[in-house]
């Protein structure tokens, strides 16, 4: 994504910042993932999420907890061939949730979704069946 306030960066330097914060070792992103979905926090359903916009399910996730300071995010277009993942200010991730669409061709919630913040030691997991939790590093099980 061509745009100042957004930078790529790579897969692998988010797992490490998310080794850094946890103090636990991962194997993978994917690994990581399997760990999240076994978490004991609370999950937030998303009614007919499939028919809401990203901007709608944003709000859902940062209503829980706002997030604060630089963010790196992990969505489906991360994976795709030159994907990248990103690194933004949480100023400005509503921007980049809604410009997604018109930039990859298709919805930022399609897929699973990290969206880090180290500031706060957090993330936010949406997960690809309709859940989504706000998981604190510290607490990791």
């Amino acid at each position: 994504m061509k745009n100042d306030k957004f930078s790529e960066i790579e897969i692998p330097e988010v797992v490490r910042e998310i080794e850094f914060l946890s103090n636990e070792n991962i194997s993978s992103l994917s690994d990581f993932i399997k760990r999240l979905e076994k978490q004991e926090v609370q999950w937030h359903k998303v009614e007919e999420w499939e028919s809401l916009d990203d901007v709608e399910i944003l709000e859902l996730l940062v209503n829980v907890v706002a997030p604060i300071g630089m963010l790196s995010v992990v969505c489906e277009s991360s994976h795709n061939v030159g994907g990248a993942a990103y690194r933004l200010n949480s100023v400005d991730l509503m921007e980049f949730v809604s410009t997604h669409i018109a930039v990859f061709g298709e919805c930022f919630f399609n897929g699973d979704v990290l969206i880090t913040s180290p500031t706060q030691k957090l993330i936010w997991f949406f997960h690809h069946e309709g859940v989504f939790a706000v998981v604190s590093l510290l607490k990791m099980q």
